[in-house]
């Protein structure tokens, strides 16, 4: 599935109703926003290719990045960057009915041909819709919400991967005697690239007793 993102059938295309039933951004549970018009530049290629692997690099790094005090100078206008100015920041809203997630970006802009800095007004946010099945919500996301530690705390995803970097199960498909034939699955979450799953076959000569 990393190698070649362009074989699975992900939903990336954007459900008119649905975003467009979406008027705040407390109606949806959660909320992207890109500051960076260079990942945002690139995060919008990579989600007209569908590149599912490329976008949550991205969101992964710009969430564990922040500006240096040299770049936000240079920032005019639109928005205020939250505590630690990242990158990128990650909002939660609970109460939300609707579990899908907004992605908000920027751009640079020039007038009269001379460069102003990086314009803060937010394009119109790309609508994703969760996964029919609660656990894996995140599943088409383009970012990994397992990260979310909290309103102005650092994307980090301690509290859920803690010390490691893969959650997961694992689960055997066939009983192998001797040199036999066997398959198994796993899934879970890899800290920064959200859900993913696996599977693997052996083959051989042998006796295979399915369970």
């Amino acid at each position: 599935m990393i190698h070649n993102p362009e074989k699975i059938l992900f939903s990336w295309s954007q459900d008119e109703e649905e975003g467009a039933a979406i008027t705040r951004d407390t109606d949806v549970a959660w909320v992207l926003e890109i500051y960076s018009p260079q990942i945002s530049e690139k995060f919008i290629k990579a989600y007209e290719m569908n590149d599912f692997y490329e976008m949550r690099r991205l969101t992964y790094w710009a969430l564990s990045n922040q500006f240096n005090d040299d770049w936000v100078e240079r920032k005019t206008s639109g928005f205020d960057f939250p505590k630690g100015k990242p990158i990128a920041n990650l909002r939660h809203n609970a109460q939300a009915v609707d579990k899908g997630l907004r992605v908000y970006f920027t751009e640079n802009k020039s007038f009269n041909e001379d460069y102003h800095g990086i314009v803060g007004n937010m394009l119109q946010p790309i609508y994703f819709k969760p996964h029919h099945k609660p656990k894996f919500q995140d599943a088409y996301f383009p970012v990994d919400i397992k990260l979310y530690e909290g309103e102005d705390e650092l994307p980090t995803g301690d509290s859920y991967y803690g010390s490691n970097d893969f959650i997961g199960e694992y689960s055997e498909a066939s009983l192998v005697i001797g040199i036999g034939k066997g398959s198994g699955f796993m899934v879970g979450y890899l800290r920064g690239y959200g859900y993913c799953e696996y599977a693997y076959s052996l083959k051989g000569s042998g006796l295979n007793l399915s369970t």
